[in-house]
């Protein structure tokens, strides 16, 4: 698509929710994971349409068959603050030439002897993670890239997200 058709798109969806705030709200899309095999899941929209497959490394059990879930985590925010830079960048102008997103984990993390049960004095998760941006455009300063770099750290859906601590409700059927 055309940085044009981009900006129109965008300018599009900013006016209408403008009009209609209350369209805005609402829950995202039910997403499921279905246990397939072993360790690997099918990730299904609402409709039963599959986004993704995950798979766990032969390591820990698994087939090694796809991308274990927290790769997807990462690749999840790395494509979302890629997506909005370039979305941001066509709304205003910006022409971009080059565009990397690469996220790191803490290397220190010992998030395994948390995930596994080993020490439950150490998280689960990613202790902290690191957001790397390659980024050059043909009409934009380094200082109006670190701009807006700066305003998609705190407008990306994912790494907003990410950055905050979020409730999580949990809801048991046994079947």
């Amino acid at each position: 698509m055309s940085a044009t058709h981009i900006k129109e798109s965008v300018e599009s969806v900013i006016e209408y929710y403008t009009k209609n705030p209350d369209e805005a709200r609402g829950p995202g899309a039910p997403i499921t994971a279905v246990m397939d095999e072993g360790l690997r899941c099918r990730v299904l929209k609402q409709d039963g349409t599959e986004i993704v497959t995950t798979d766990m490394s032969t390591g820990i059990g698994g087939g090694g068959s796809a991308p274990s879930p927290g790769l997807i985590f990462r690749a999840a925010l790395a494509s979302c603050d890629a997506t909005f830079i370039a979305l941001r960048a066509a709304q205003v102008g910006i022409k971009i030439t080059t565009l990397e997103v690469t996220v790191e984990g803490d290397p220190d993390d010992m998030g395994t002897l948390g995930f596994l049960g080993i020490d439950d004095s150490i998280s689960a998760g990613e202790s902290s993670l690191r957001l790397n941006f390659r980024i050059g455009a043909e009409n934009a300063s380094p200082e109006r890239l670190r701009e807006l770099v700066k305003w998609i750290t705190a407008h990306s859906p994912v790494g907003e997200s990410v950055s905050r601590a979020i409730p999580i409700k949990v809801d048991v059927k046994i079947v």
